[in-house]
């Protein structure tokens, strides 16, 4: 009888002597109990104390020290300079269908610039036979997957070469931007025109070759810029150029003063070029005995230029 009385009395009161030697190790000191503070020290806890509101103080977190901290902005300085950062991918597809990507990325805050930088420019290490890439520091010898550059600026170039072993169709397209609003244009040095890749894909006509100083990514519509506020010389006085049964002929009706005529082949090589002792006549006849294909006739007055595309 007794064990049994000495079992339950353990199983009774042991929760309460275990409960008695538990004495909380960081509890903030602000919400402890004052009326407890007041008695004598004591090492029993009573288990009957009753806690009020009245004794609970409510503090924010900005008046004074606590163990939860917030941060002031979510936003680290890193995750800024990584919104601020914009990307551009341009893709170009080659008759059999494969697509090259190229990216080009500003870094503000970076030492990246329009030269080639160690650890932001990659070169391409498998070119294939028909291929698009960029060109820095007008180096021909190496051919750069990804070019990257410090802050954005809308007057920047960035010169592309194009390689085409193979006819057919060759496009160049917009594949993606990363915090990027502004136009992208491929610009045609030799035409002096721009084509807006926002709005469609760009496949120009272009024989085999390779294509090393014709195209640049810009983002101002140059062939606006070239006509706005200006008048088109040409066309009021009725130039006009074609080819004829192996000549290049320019009927300058109107006697224009014409300062220079250069002739290019569709790779963007000038092959022929006439200045103004040969340009005074209304009937120009230019001899031309090169193999069928697209040429570029351009034609200069002054400040004015015009192009005009030709057969043969």
């Amino acid at each position: 009888m007794k064990q049994k009385y000495f079992l339950w009395s353990f199983i009774l009161f042991f929760p309460v002597v275990c409960l008695s030697q538990i004495v909380p190790s960081n509890i903030p000191s602000k919400i402890l109990n004052t009326e407890i503070l007041k008695k004598e020290p004591s090492t029993e806890v009573s288990l009957s104390n009753e806690y009020k509101n009245s004794q609970r103080l409510l503090q924010t977190g900005n008046a004074y020290d606590s163990v939860f901290y917030k941060t002031s902005d979510p936003k680290n300085k890193a995750t800024l300079e990584e919104e601020s950062q914009r990307f551009i991918r341009i893709g170009y597809e080659d008759p059999e269908m494969f697509h090259r990507q190229i990216v080009l990325g500003f870094l503000p805050n970076s030492p990246a610039s329009l030269d080639f930088n160690m650890g932001y420019d990659a070169v391409m290490f498998d070119p294939r036979d028909d291929e698009m890439f960029f060109i820095i520091e007008n180096d021909l010898t190496r051919k750069y997957v990804i070019q990257g550059v410090g802050a954005y600026d809308a007057t920047y170039e960035f010169p592309i070469g194009i390689k085409i072993t193979q006819e057919g169709t060759h496009t160049i397209m917009l594949d993606a931007v990363e915090n990027f609003e502004d136009v992208i244009y491929i610009k045609d040095n030799l035409l002096n025109t721009s084509y807006n890749l926002i709005e469609s894909h760009f496949s120009p006509n272009l024989s085999p070759g390779e294509y090393l100083d014709r195209f640049s990514i810009v983002f101002n519509d140059i062939t606006s810029k070239s006509t706005l506020g200006n008048t088109d010389v040409f066309a009021d006085n009725k130039v006009r150029v074609y080819y004829l049964n192996y000549k290049i002929i320019i009927d300058n009706i109107n006697n224009l003063e014409l300062s220079d005529v250069a002739i290019f082949n569709a790779l963007g090589q000038k092959i022929i070029e006439l200045n103004k002792p040969h340009l005074s006549k209304q009937h120009i006849i230019i001899p031309f005995m090169y193999q069928q294909g697209l040429y570029v006739v351009k034609a200069e007055s002054g400040q004015n230029k015009k192009t005009f595309k030709i057969m043969n």
